[in-house]
This record gives C-alpha cells, sequence and structure tokens, in this order.
C-alpha cells in the first residue's frame, strides 16, 4: 500500500494494484485489533479501510450487503431472530431490519472503537439502526459467543474480515468445529449466509474452501457472487440450510416476496433478476469448485488455529460500547452474558 499526492494505492496482487484518488481524511486512527482509516475520495465516495485494505465504500457496499443479506431472509418464510458475527459498519444489521417479522437482531464484533467510529463517520451505512430497539449489541468475540450461546437463531450471517492463514485470528471461523457449532443454535428451518471472499477467475481457492465445508455441514451449500467494483473483483458467498435450496429459488417469488414484505422500494441492487446472476456461476469459477473437491477428498486435512493464538486477540472481558446510546447493549463475562 501506498499513499502520494493524494492517490491511495491498494494492491490485488503483486502484479497488480487498484489506485483511488483522494480529496481528504475523515480519520485515520488504530483500535486493539486494526488500523482505521476513512477517506474521502473522488470514484467511491467515503471508504472504510481497515488494515490498508478496503472494507466497504459509500457508492457500492449497497452490493456487498443486500447480497449478503437477502437471498437467505428471502429464502425465509418468516424471520424472526438474527445473529450477526462481525458486521461492524452496521450496515448488515440496517439490511436485516428492513423486514417487518424480524422481532431481534444479536449483533457480535470484537472491536467496540470501530463501531464507535463507523456510527459517528459512516451514518450512510448503518442508517440508525444501531438506534433500533430490536438490535442487540454484544462487544466480544464471536467464537466465544456461540460457543456458550443457548439462543435460537433463523438466520446467521457470518460477516468477518478474510482469514485462511494460520496467523488470521479469524481463521477459525472457517473451520469444521465451528459450522457444527453454528448449527447447535440454529433453528430447525435455520439458514446460515457467510462472505466468502474473493471468487474471481485467479484467486477463488478460499471461496471454495468456504463453499464445500458449509455443503458437509448441510443438506444444501450454495455458493453465489456479485461484482464488488471497489473490491476490483467478484465477490462469494455461500448460503446453506438442512431444509431451504436457498439457490433454487424461482426470480418471480423473490420479487414477489420483495414487494410483500415492503423490501422493494428499498433496495438499488437485489431483486429477481440480480438473483439470477448471482447464482449463475461461470463455467471456469464452477471448473475451480470441482477442481478443489477433488483435491481436499484426495488430501483432506481440517486446517485449525491453536487455543493460544486466537486467544492473544480476543480480550479476556469483552466491554460494552457505552457511548453508543439508545440500544439494549449486553456484556459478554467469561463467556456468559449477562443483560
Amino acid at each position: 500500500m501506498h499513499y502520494d499526492r493524494q492517490v491511495k494505492y491498494e494492491y490485488g496482487t503483486e502484479n497488480e494494484k487498484l489506485s483511488i484518488t483522494i480529496h481528504s481524511c475523515l480519520l485515520q486512527t488504530q483500535s486493539q485489533f486494526q488500523d482505521i482509516a476513512i477517506y474521502q475520495t473522488g470514484a467511491y465516495g467515503k471508504v472504510l479501510m481497515l488494515d490498508g485494505l478496503i472494507q466497504s465504500t459509500e457508492k457500492d457496499e449497497h452490493r456487498y450487503h443486500e447480497s449478503l443479506i437477502h437471498p437467505a431472509m428471502i429464502a425465509h418464510d418468516e424471520p424472526r431472530s438474527v445473529l450477526i458475527i462481525g458486521g461492524g459498519e452496521g450496515a448488515t444489521a440496517r439490511e436485516i431490519l428492513r423486514y417487518p417479522s424480524v422481532q431481534r437482531v444479536v449483533m457480535v464484533d470484537i472491536d467496540a472503537f470501530l463501531i464507535e467510529q463507523c456510527e459517528k463517520f459512516l451514518p450512510e451505512w448503518h442508517q440508525n439502526a444501531f438506534d433500533d430497539p430490536r438490535l442487540e449489541l454484544i462487544i466480544g468475540d464471536g467464537l466465544q459467543y456461540v460457543k456458550n450461546c443457548r439462543e435460537m437463531f433463523d438466520i446467521i450471517i457470518v460477516d468477518v474480515c478474510d482469514g485462511f492463514e494460520e496467523s488470521d485470528p479469524t481463521i477459525e471461523f472457517f473451520s469444521k468445529k465451528f459450522y457444527k457449532q453454528l448449527k447447535s443454535i440454529l433453528e430447525i428451518r435455520g439458514i446460515v449466509v457467510y462472505q466468502a471472499m474473493c471468487a474471481s477467475e485467479f484467486e477463488n481457492e478460499e471461496f471454495a474452501e468456504v463453499y464445500h465445508g458449509l455443503k458437509k455441514a448441510f443438506t444444501f451449500a450454495s455458493p453465489y457472487m456479485t461484482y464488488i467494483p471497489s473490491f476490483w473483483s467478484q465477490w462469494g458467498f455461500v448460503v446453506a440450510s438442512d431444509v431451504h435450496n436457498v439457490g433454487g429459488m424461482n426470480p418471480a417469488f423473490i420479487d414477489k416476496q420483495l414487494e410483500l414484505r415492503n423490501i422493494e422500494k428499498h433496495l438499488k441492487f437485489f431483486d429477481g433478476s440480480s438473483f439470477m446472476r448471482m447464482f449463475a456461476l461461470p463455467k471456469d469459477t464452477r471448473l475451480s469448485l470441482k477442481k478443489f473437491a477433488k483435491e481436499i477428498k484426495s488430501s483432506p486435512k481440517e486446517t485449525q488455529t491453536p487455543v493460544s493464538n486466537i486467544e492473544s486477540v480476543v480480550p479476556a472481558k469483552p466491554e460494552v460500547v457505552r457511548s453508543i446510546s439508545k440500544k439494549q447493549v449486553s456484556k459478554l463475562v467469561s463467556g456468559t452474558m449477562v443483560s
């Protein structure tokens, strides 16, 4: 990454880079977990960067968040309870809270300082979702929350940062053990959705790994992708369930449900036609997924991070965001949630 003469360079690969002209720096700081920067740019409006990498932008975050949320929410006939792991900007919660059937949303994120900055600098993202009384914000480790949770959810959204390297603190979110734990707090008709990282024709190994991991854990698993201009790539998602074949939904059914649930007027990207495009993977991507399946059959292995590595980046006692007002906030202490 290089910053020079109002241009911020983000490298996609060692051979390619994406450059963005910056008008001003709104925030440049560091939390306990990551570097945080928010810039005002010419092409993408406000841009949120974490550890020097684009997290989301004002101009195209709707593509990411609508893709992440609405296929699962429409597939479920009446989602009432939703768990979000991650989602610090508040846009994931924003899309879920559009549904009138939703009675409770639990959002678990480890970085309280990031959430505070997003609430302050990125109102276009959260659109006051943090003030919705249906939202309960828990500052803590999502792994521990799921492990100790006794509540059941209709929808679970895993919206954490990429992580398949052993040094990545989020690697355990993509493990067989964690998939099993998710199932234990998912209603019988429930649905799980993952952001599944880059799904370009040249870089899709992690996308394939998430897909095949969830495919083993659930009866139905559907990979899909959306082009995110600021990511400079197709971005992957995987939706899984033991009851719902989300990828098999009829586009006309989707459009009708969006209308009946009073959602359609709020969306910029997702509808029945977009759904068809998202779930119709191109041939080279389908071949990559098949190739990966053959490789893991020939040399199966379960990648896990030692507990010590995880604990090194997780606070012993997760904190409550006290500066965020007008919302129900809970505290996760020693793996037990107390109001």
